[in-house]
């Protein structure tokens, strides 16, 4: 066997090689990657401390750079992996305008059927009448794009209660505040307490359900090209099917929302000092609610977030989901 060595012993680490064509992933806490004869070294990654944190980066299935050595969602994995773990403590300790610090100012929370959304001053209330029964929030998915404290990093997983074995799936989009502090811009998850933050009236829902009608016919007609002029550059898709991806997979993603997709806008918002509009809606070819985080491009709404996974199917009215 090979050993690579790594920097030290108080971490864990994620390794990667190729062997024939099977491509093998462990975690050990050794300080190196052991490497079998006949097998290529790929990548590897060290993470702080043995908390799980290196196998819940295994499961998401990572993509590596085999010429770097190195995974791309790896850094941004434990980062916000810290921040769940920064968040279920503050709940244990029960404070909650820590909890509320952890929203960033123009912050858009919506839970699946409810009738409004909620902004960052509504967070503690909600986190406080579960209070301490959070117990953990598990980090699954981490898809980042743009660059540096300008970037974004979309996250899935879920979190459940003391004594439970009932978990609730969330979306949360992580942004660097005004001190560099990475806090939740957009959450979607079950909630307690009231949605209080009244959705947008005409005409800006109207404009947003126009969008969301023509995205719905470009992808019925297979254009990719025509589909992908509704998306930002940086623009996320994230389904409940598989890991979340990026503007451009939609060519090989092209059939995400099924056969005859129809979105119908059913709420829009936008958050305090947010130029983007939060749209929750239905779609029709998937039975399922979805939310949509529209940005301005050249004086057009294209989508930077399209959030498909967290809402439940029901029946194909939609008179049931709001």
């Amino acid at each position: 066997a090979v050993l690579v060595p790594a920097s030290g012993m108080n971490y864990s680490y994620f390794c990667q090689s190729k062997c024939g064509e099977e491509i093998k992933t462990s975690c050990n806490t050794l300080g190196w990657c052991n490497i079998s004869e006949g097998c290529t070294w790929l990548a590897e990654n060290a993470f702080t401390g043995n908390d799980g944190v290196c196998e819940g980066f295994l499961k998401s299935e990572p993509a590596c750079d085999p010429v770097n050595r190195v995974c791309y969602e790896a850094v941004d994995f434990q980062l916000v992996w810290d921040r769940c773990k920064d968040f279920t403590q503050t709940a244990k300790d029960k404070d909650w305008a820590g909890i509320g610090a952890m929203f960033h100012p123009s912050s858009v929370s919506f839970a699946p059927g409810a009738a409004g959304f909620a902004d960052q001053a509504e967070m503690p209330q909600a986190f406080a009448k579960m209070g301490e029964d959070v117990a953990y929030l598990h980090l699954e998915q981490v898809l980042t794009t743009g660059s540096e404290l300008n970037r974004s990093i979309h996250s899935t997983g879920y979190w459940n209660t003391k004594g439970s074995n009932i978990t609730e799936p969330f979306y949360a989009r992580w942004v660097a505040n005004q001190h560099g502090r990475w806090v939740i811009e957009t959450l979607v998850t079950q909630l307690d307490g009231k949605m209080t933050v009244q959705a947008e009236e005409d005409p800006l829902l109207k404009e947003i359900a126009k969008r969301s009608t023509d995205l719905s016919e470009a992808y019925n007609s297979g254009n990719v090209t025509e589909l992908m002029d509704f998306y930002d550059e940086k623009a996320v898709i994230v389904t409940k099917e598989e890991r979340p991806f990026e503007k451009n997979d939609l060519s090989t993603k092209k059939h995400f929302l099924g056969k005859n997709a129809k979105l119908e806008a059913k709420l829009v918002t936008k958050g305090q000092g947010n130029d983007a509009v939060h749209e929750v809606g239905f779609s029709y070819s998937t039975n399922a609610g979805y939310l949509t985080r529209w940005v301005k491009s050249h004086d057009t709404w294209v989508v930077e977030s399209h959030v498909f996974a967290v809402f439940p199917t029901v029946a194909a009215a939609a008179e049931v989901f709001v």
